[in-house]
């Protein structure tokens, strides 16, 4: 067994899952608990303790009732590529940080969806020690500031995907930072973004006009005809763009780009 993914599974219990662990841990190469109700610390360290030497990927995501300390015992999963922790609504900025220097330089994958209590700090934290990060998820981190954002851009060169969905406090200036440092950025969402403007546009045109494929800048209603056409004008790659909400687009951009493949989700 190797790869094991238990969603949504909200009567097994710790006995179940330590049971399991001393069992099958020492194969598990990939894991997923999912809005497991019952899930707590003593599981989540007979599985690390198990699965220290095998475990590359664990998707840890929706459990409402873990604390921040209970997330401790990960930091015994040192071989750790792709680390989920989506929805843990109680992670904080210092147990982020602890993780962070167990397995950070080999990591490639983290997402921290909906976790509303990390800050400024804990994501300079990460920038610090997560050089290799290629798909980075931070949607709804809502304490997220321009010169944390701007650190984490600065520090993984190979970031190709990025989720600031919802990163309120977020400014043009990030963006433009973060392109000019050349992430090869794929897939970028921008939703919800309020004070993000063409400006943004032009940096991304600029830099990942070779790389981009995909973009959500829903509700950024500061975004223009002339900022959206000239981006999707220059970025032969793209294939999605998502504009939910953008209701002050007008058909001189729906109609005057020269993008024929493209495809626009939410247009009415």
């Amino acid at each position: 067994l190797e790869t094991l993914r238990l969603r949504g599974c909200f009567k097994l219990s710790d006995a179940a899952l330590i049971s399991l662990a001393e069992a099958r841990g020492a194969g598990l190469r990939e894991l997923q608990l999912s809005g497991n109700s019952q899930l707590g610390r003593p599981a989540l360290a007979a599985l690390s303790a198990h699965c220290a030497g095998s475990l590359r990927a664990l998707r840890l995501e929706d459990c409402d009732q873990l604390g921040a300390e209970a997330l401790l015992p990960l930091r015994q999963l040192a071989r750790l590529e792709e680390l989920s922790l989506g929805g843990i609504c109680l992670l904080s900025d210092a147990v982020l940080a602890e993780l962070a220097h167990s397995f950070g330089p080999q990591l490639q994958l983290l997402c921290l969806r909906g976790c509303s209590l990390v800050g400024p700090a804990g994501v300079v934290s990460l920038a610090a020690l997560c050089h290799n990060l290629l798909d980075l998820d931070l949607e709804g981190v809502e304490l997220l500031t321009d010169d944390a954002a701007i650190a984490i851009g600065e520090a993984a060169p190979g970031l190709a995907r990025l989720v600031l969905k919802g990163c309120v406090q977020l400014s043009d200036r990030a963006v433009l930072s973060i392109c000019a440092a050349g992430c090869p950025l794929s897939r970028l969402s921008l939703n919800k973004i309020p004070a993000l403007s063409d400006a943004s546009l032009v940096a991304l045109r600029k830099h990942c006009a070779d790389s981009l494929r995909w973009l959500d800048v829903s509700w950024c209603r500061g975004c223009t005809d002339h900022g959206l056409g000239g981006l999707v004008d220059a970025c032969a790659q793209l294939e999605e763009l998502v504009l939910w909400g953008c209701s002050e687009l007008t058909p001189f951009f729906f109609d005057g780009h020269s993008n024929d493949a493209l495809k626009i989700v939410g247009r009415f």
